[in-house]
């Protein structure tokens, strides 16, 4: 059976097709293909969601976050930036399309042409969605964490009703300061998106190019049996209460994590 999900203001319709066998990803490829004036995703059991077009203002939103990213990539270089128009194919056999989405250059070359000009098997490293009025943040929500379950480092959920919530990989460590507070710093949407393209392993240096001296330094953290690693903090500017931790292993970058303050 198949079952359409119709996005309406405040639920989604169901409409179900007892006689219709549930549609295969090639079936669903030509579907799309014949509405093409429709905005369509694909649950991972295989129901399909038609959703109805975004307002005007938000579709104005959209373009302005997308042209800001793609700016950013250009310049750049280390990443690929699409709009709402791209579809992926998650591990989890969904297939979704964020309104801004952002891929590393090498996980995107990894990928043949034949993959690229399809809906791509790939999870985006970045994520970004924009709560219209016809969206319901439940089911924003939920998708959201659908993408982080299913690999996104990043995943931001603009809520234009009702602030701006942040989700993401976090992990509380419910730690103070130890150290060096300065109040001034946060770390913008840009900063953020620019950590993104460091790999772990690089030169300290370089994070100190993008983000500068941390708000504080939060107690050593040990990694593995005999490394140690120091771990600054960063407040988010766009949520305040969320905390960006860098972790350094002597002169070299390790990785990082989200807090919860």
């Amino acid at each position: 059976m198949t079952t359409l999900l119709i996005q309406t203001e405040s639920v989604p319709m169901t409409v179900n097709f007892p006689a219709i066998e549930p549609m295969t990803v090639e079936q669903f490829y030509e579907f799309c293909l014949v509405n093409r004036d429709l905005r369509i995703e694909r649950t991972a059991s295989g129901e399909v969601i038609i959703m109805s077009p975004a307002f005007s203002d938000t579709g104005n939103r959209n373009i302005k976050i997308a042209q800001q990213l793609a700016n950013w990539a250009e310049e750049d270089g280390t990443g690929e930036p699409f709009d709402s128009s791209a579809g992926f194919t998650l591990p989890n056999g969904a297939i979704r399309s964020p309104d801004v989405s952002w891929i590393k250059l090498e996980r995107w070359n990894a990928l043949t042409e034949e993959q690229k000009a399809s809906f791509a098997p790939i999870c985006p490293d970045v994520v970004i969605e924009l709560r219209s009025a016809s969206d319901t943040l439940k089911g924003l929500q939920k998708k959201m964490q659908e993408c982080i379950d299913n690999g996104v480092s990043i995943g931001l959920l603009i809520d234009q009703f009702g602030g701006l919530p942040f989700l993401g990989n976090r992990k509380s460590i419910g730690e103070a300061c130890q150290q060096g507070v300065q109040s001034s710093v946060v770390l913008s949407k840009k900063q953020l998106v620019q950590l993104l393209a460091v790999p772990e392993g690089d030169k300290k240096q370089r994070i100190r190019d993008i983000v500068k001296e941390p708000y504080c330094q939060l107690s050593s953290l040990q990694i593995r049996a005999g490394a140690i690693a120091l771990r600054e903090a960063y407040p988010l500017e766009f949520d305040p209460q969320t905390w960006l931790v860098i972790l350094y292993e002597g002169d070299q970058y390790t990785g990082y994590r989200f807090s919860g303050r």
